[in-house]
Order: C-alpha cells, then structure tokens, then sequence
C-alpha cells in the first residue's frame, strides 16, 4: 500500500481477548487466515488491509508488515486479517494489529513493561469507586479512564446537542408561524370582496374561519412533508465523530410525528388571528369594499 498508517497494538494473552475487543468468542473474529496471533504472526484490523474507498485489500494473509513502535522497527507476518467491527469498549479494532504478547517484549518493547492494564467489573455500579481506588494505587503520571466518565462526558454533549437543537426547532417554528400570520392577514386583506361574495351566497361566519385555517393547515403540512423527507435521506448521510465511533442520528415514529403536529399547531394557532378577523367581516361592508 505504501507509506505507513497509524495503529494501535495490542499484544494480550488470547484467553484474554475476546473480553479485550468486547466479543463474546473470537469464532468468526477474522475474514481469512489464524483467528490467535503467535510467535511474528499478527492480525490486523480491516482498516489496515481493506481500503473502503476503492473495496480492495492492502494486503493478504502472509505478506511481511513493518511495525514501527517507539523508533524501533520489526517486520512481522499477516496471520490474519480481522473483520470489520468498529470501536470496541476502549479501542478501534479495525484500526489495531493484535500481537504475541512474548513476541512483542522480544522484538518491539525490548523489555516487559505493561502499558495498560484493563479491569472488567462484574459490576458496572462500582466502575467509579474502583477507578478512586485504582487512581490512588497507580504510579505518579499514571491515566486512569472510566467508562463512567465517558458516560457522563457523552451525556453532557448529546444534552448540549439536544438543547442546542430543541432552541432552533422553537425558533425556527416561531418565524414560521409569523410568517403565516403574516400570509394570511395579506391574504384577508386581499379576498374582502371574495369573503363578502361567500357570506351573501350563504357561507356562515364559520365557514370562513375554517377555509382560512385550512389553507394555513395545507401550507404547513406541505412544509413539514418536505421537511420530514429531507431529514430522513440527510439523517442517512450525516453523523457525527465521537471517542473513535460515529453518531448517526435516530428518527423515530414519536419524533416524526412531534416534528409535524408541533409546527402544524402554532401555524394553525397562528392564522387564527387574521382568519378570525375575516369571519366577522359585514357582508355588505365587505362587498363594497375597494
């Protein structure tokens, strides 16, 4: 492929593995080749060897890889080559070269230094206390992550992102619904005599209301048709990067729903000033209206 890529690798016992990538077993953990790296033999992530671009390999089970860790460089083997799985509870699988942990001492650290150590709860609710804990028992300069922190800094994102987002919508449903009072007092205006015509044919004060409200109720649901079918092909496309994952945003029926009924009501709330003005007009006033 040429030139070199950034990697992340992971050198663990493969008893250890499958809780390591997030996995239940490591049966059907790669698309060719030796699901347990050993000795130089590596398996590397689908990022590595696959290019999504133009959906062909970078490289095939059993060509020599250069491994640059530390300025130190040691040419492994492709043993394997994993399937796609995306970012697994602290890493990016497609994005990692899982290695011998003996071979990895030998060849690339030169010494047998851990640089992580990961601790898997049986439960999630003492994630916190265990990280205080951990926190004072590790060495100075030491980085002590918790899936709680991460939680909580997703959390304080995705709420700005919702209330950031709620404050538009508010917004942009309010200039619309000005601007329907604004179409429909112009347009009450503009059809007097056309009302007065409807009142001397019969048409009660009622009926007037209600084809003013239902030309507003028409307009805004054409809108919100538009709206909503632009959302659901753009929420196709659009996502948004996050701790190595992508967040791809979820309409569901509710929310489509809201998303309609919502602009729906304020603009037919709206219209109802000026519809209103219109239904009380005097016929014979209306008619000799100029």
């Amino acid at each position: 492929a040429g030139g070199y890529r950034t990697a992340t690798v992971i050198a663990a016992e493969p008893e250890y593995m499958p809780e390591l990538v997030g996995l239940a077993s490591l049966e059907g953990f790669v698309e060719e080749g030796s699901t347990i790296p050993s000795g130089l033999g590596v398996v590397v992530g689908v990022n590595l060897w696959f290019d999504q671009s133009t959906h062909s390999k970078l490289h095939e089970v059993g060509e020599t890889l250069a491994l640059r860790v530390g300025g130190r460089e040691v040419n492994v083997v492709i043993a394997g080559l994993a399937r796609q799985y995306g970012f697994r509870t602290w890493m990016s699988v497609d994005d990692s070269v899982f290695m011998d942990p003996e071979a990895f001492f030998a060849y690339v650290s030169g010494r047998r230094v851990y640089q992580a150590v990961i601790l898997l709860l049986d439960d999630p609710s003492a994630a916190q206390a265990v990280s205080n804990e951990v926190r004072a028992l590790a060495p100075p300069r030491s980085n002590v992550f918790s899936p709680v922190a991460m939680v909580a800094q997703l959390g304080v994102f995705v709420n700005s992102l919702s209330a950031f987002l709620a404050f538009i919508s508010i917004l942009s449903v309010g200039i619309t619904a000005l601007w329907i009072f604004d179409s429909t007092a112009i347009s009450v205006v503009q059809r007097v005599k056309e009302i007065g015509i409807l009142k001397a044919v019969g048409f009660s004060s009622r009926d007037v209301l209600e084809i003013f409200l239902a030309e507003a109720a028409l307009v805004s649901l054409i809108g919100g048709t538009a709206g909503l079918a632009f959302s659901l092909i753009s929420s196709q496309l659009v996502s948004i990067p996050l701790f190595m994952i992508r967040l791809a945003p979820r309409l569901t029926p509710q929310i489509l729903a809201v998303s309609l009924l919502a602009p729906l009501a304020a603009n037919v709330a709206a219209a109802a000033v000026p519809a209103r003005a219109a239904a009380r007009l005097d016929p014979v006033k209306a008619l000799r209206y100029e």
